[in-house]
């Protein structure tokens, strides 16, 4: 994204540079006309009031000048290509063959202007940029923003940090920020020798109370490095060597601001959600009922209430206009290592996983994910209204369906991701490891289990299938589980103490009638027997144990898979861990070429380079980049070449080899 694209998205009312490098040069009347002449409208009518105060006759000459040349301003077409830089007179020459009379009048009104008026107010015009050469580390910033018009966009440069200048940027260009206007702030720490960007961002906080206002920006320096990033501020650290990283670290920062917006979007929401929630008199039978009737949790069905109040209490659609485009600056952002593989991890984890439903003794739900006394693992699936247990509903079947799952290492991309038979989940992981694996469900079978059996994990904190037969719950379960499930608790003890009854008085017989494809094993899908348990005490302990639960987007998302693989016609699921085609410039040693080539990129969760993903290349891809790089025919015997490693080598006639090398936005074929 260019600096175009960020500061349109920012919306910028103004960019303030504080550096010292920046120097006005001696004074040409053409090149201080020049610069006038382009300023920003309203930075020129500040600039004109200011040569007022100094000289009301130099003043009226340039206004007079000015005025002439707008009426054609825009006539030439773009001035940094038909008018010579810092030379107001070949705008003249542009203008003269198309209107002539106009030309004339115009140089007339030019030579009224004497140098020594000019001269007189020109050191007024620095901070404006009047006559001053920028640094080269403000090449692209200056090109690609704020001199790509015919127009320049606002900007201020300060050369130190005098209590002058703190009184202008705290009157002036601080207060030209709102709610919809971003002022951007780049600060070399180093002004006249003295370490200044401290006292800057300082000054700056103190205007963002009580309200943060809308500034972002970055210390960019050579020198000595200082940032200050916090909920209230964001000036990351860019050092000069590194002239690229400048726009990531605006970037970051006006994502900064754009979280802080967020963030009292959504409290002045919730606010808005409880104080309705509080007021609304018969809120709290409703909800109480509505939790009893549907067999979920009266907190899950608070949450959800609540949820939906604080999206409806958004209704200012200006703001939600507002915070959809500051987000899209997030496509600034490019790889950092800054993150560290571990967060990303977690993150990610914690947006697949539930790792709290038996703590806090949630009834079972589609998704819940359970593994076996031999280490098998599987995942419920169905829907939750069939399987929901409630005041006035039991579950509609009979048997619970659980899929088969197993679980990878998220290394070995290739011997997982193009199996087409399981659905693909990153960042799983196992109690008691902190190492994110991959979670792959099969399609092809399924197992059953009888419900009762299954309800048995709820009402454990490790999610155990067991029960006691003669001890009551606790009171702590008691206050968590729903009414229904304390009452169903009873129900659950006399059921299978009717089964160890029934059990010891039939023995072999009882195991037959319950089970009667035990004769064919091999085609056996009841996943444990009602019968098949183990007796401690008092208590009889079946082999299964909840884990933890997929959210909601992921059980909907497999559900989606299940079914119509169920339904299949025929059908060939596709992975979660999907691949995102994309056209990368191709590169050789040398030089860019002009070809693109298509590549399948399978995203890594835990690594933000995209180099480092899986890519994968067809063999007719590979064979056409190759040939149009008269680098021969590689001899391929897969359709699908992967890349796990950044560099990939294949035979090419004449005892060559090509090497094929990932970078993190092109890639790069070479003859070795």
């Amino acid at each position: 994204m260019s600096y175009r694209d960020l500061f349109s998205k920012i919306d910028c009312q103004r960019i303030i540079i504080f550096e010292d490098d920046f120097k006005q040069e001696p004074f040409q009347k053409d090149r201080a006309l020049y610069d006038i002449v382009r300023m920003n409208v309203k930075d020129r009518e500040i600039y004109l009031n200011e040569i007022k105060k100094h000289s009301s006759g130099t003043e009226r000459k340039i206004r007079a000048f000015l005025e002439s040349v707008d009426r054609h301003f825009d006539d030439i077409g773009n001035w940094n290509d038909n008018v010579a830089y810092g030379d107001v007179k070949s705008f003249f020459k542009c203008v003269k063959k198309q209107f002539s009379e106009y030309c004339a009048e115009l140089e007339k009104i030019y030579a009224e202007i004497k140098d020594n008026e000019i001269d007189s107010v020109y050191g007024i015009g620095e901070k404006y940029g009047i006559g001053v050469t920028h640094p080269t580390q403000y090449d692209a910033l200056f090109d690609d923003y704020i001199l790509f018009d015919n127009r320049a966009k606002s900007f201020r440069i300060y050369s130190d940090y005098s209590a002058e200048t703190a009184q202008l940027f705290s009157s002036e260009d601080i207060k030209c920020s709102t709610d919809t206007n971003c002022v951007v702030c780049i600060i070399d720490n180093q002004l006249d020798n003295t370490e200044r960007a401290q006292e800057i961002i300082k000054d700056i906080k103190e205007s963002c109370k009580p309200v943060r206002k809308n500034i972002v920006g970055c210390v960019f320096s050579s020198k000595d490095s200082y940032e200050e990033i916090d909920t209230d501020i964001y000036f990351e650290y860019a050092s000069k060597s590194d002239v690229e990283n400048l726009e990531a670290c605006l970037a970051k920062s006006a994502y900064n601001y754009y979280l802080s917006v967020l963030k009292k979007e959504t409290l002045d929401g919730l606010s808005k959600a409880f104080e309705l929630a509080q007021k609304s008199k018969g809120i709290a039978y409703y909800l109480s009922q509505k939790a009893q009737k549907e067999g979920e949790s009266e907190y899950q069905i608070i949450n959800d209430w609540l949820h939906l109040l604080t999206v409806n209490s958004q209704t200012d659609s200006n703001n939600i206009k507002r915070l959809i485009t500051l987000s899209r600056v997030i496509n600034c952002l490019e790889y950092t290592s800054d993150i560290p593989d571990a967060f990303i991890q977690k993150l990610n984890t914690q947006e697949a996983f539930d790792y709290k439903i038996n703590e806090y003794h949630l009834p079972i739900a589609a998704g819940d994910i359970f593994i076996d006394d031999n280490n098998r693992w599987y995942v419920l699936i169905g829907q939750d209204c069939d399987m929901a247990r409630s005041i006035s509903r039991h579950p509609k079947n009979a048997l619970a369906e659980l899929l088969p799952a197993e679980v990878y290492p998220q290394t070995n991309f290739q011997k997982w991701a193009a199996d087409l038979e399981k659905v693909s989940i990153y960042s799983f992981r196992k109690p008691s490891s902190e190492n994110s694996e991959i979670l792959q469900v099969f399609y092809r079978q399924r197992k059953f289990l009888a419900n009762e059996i299954l309800n048995l994990c709820a009402y454990n904190v490790d999610g155990g299938c067991k029960i006691s037969l003669k001890k009551e719950l606790t009171y702590e379960q008691k206050r968590l589980l729903p009414v229904y499930m304390v009452d169903y608790y009873s129900t659950l003890q006399k059921y299978f103490s009717s089964i160890i009854k029934i059990k010891n008085l039939a023995k072999d017989d009882f195991d037959i009638i319950n089970n009667p494809e035990q004769m064919k094993p091999e085609r056996m899908s009841t996943l444990i027997s009602i019968t098949d348990f183990k007796e401690n005490e008092d208590q009889i302990i079946f082999g299964l144990r909840r884990v933890c639960r997929l959210t909601h987007t992921y059980v909907f998302y497999l559900y989606k898979l299940y079914l119509e693989y169920r339904g299949r016609q025929p059908f060939q699921t596709i992975n979660l861990a999907q691949g995102n085609e994309v056209s990368l410039p191709v590169y050789t040693k040398d030089a860019k070429t002009e070809l693109l080539c298509t590549v399948r990129q399978f995203e890594n969760p835990n690594v933000s380079n995209p180099k480092k993903w899986c890519w994968i290349i067809s063999q007719s891809e590979l064979t056409r980049i190759s040939c149009k790089l008269e680098f021969g025919i590689p001899k391929c015997e897969q359709n699908d070449i992967i890349l796990d490693d950044e560099k990939f080598i294949i035979h090419l006639p004449d005892a060559k080899f090509l090497v094929v090398e990932k970078a993190k936005d092109k890639i790069i074929f070479y003859i070795q």
